[in-house]
């Protein structure tokens, strides 16, 4: 699995990186999210704990064993949770 950065983008007021990377998977399937993070967390040696990643989707190309990749490294575990969808909760009858 080889990862190359396409674009990287500053987003302050989201408290976030946006990254998106190309992905070849060199005859093999689209690997997993955890196994992309993992190598996203190597390649732009960071902690986990201190930045946390998000990967927002891999999307592959048809015919090809390429797949683009946008991931989000937050600059906290705070300005992650405060942009995590909340669920609603049931209403009981």
């Amino acid at each position: 699995m080889e990862l190359k950065l396409i674009e990287k983008k500053q987003n302050p007021l989201l408290e976030r990186t946006e990254l998106v990377f190309e992905l070849d998977a060199k005859n093999s399937p689209t690997p997993k999210e955890e196994d992309v993070k993992k190598e996203i967390i190597q390649k732009e040696k960071i902690s986990e704990e201190e930045n946390p990643v998000e990967i927002k989707g891999i999307y592959p190309k048809f015919g090809t064993t390429k797949a683009i990749v946008h991931a989000y490294i937050y600059s906290s575990p705070k300005a992650l949770e405060a942009l995590k969808k909340k669920k609603k909760k049931k209403k009981e009858k």
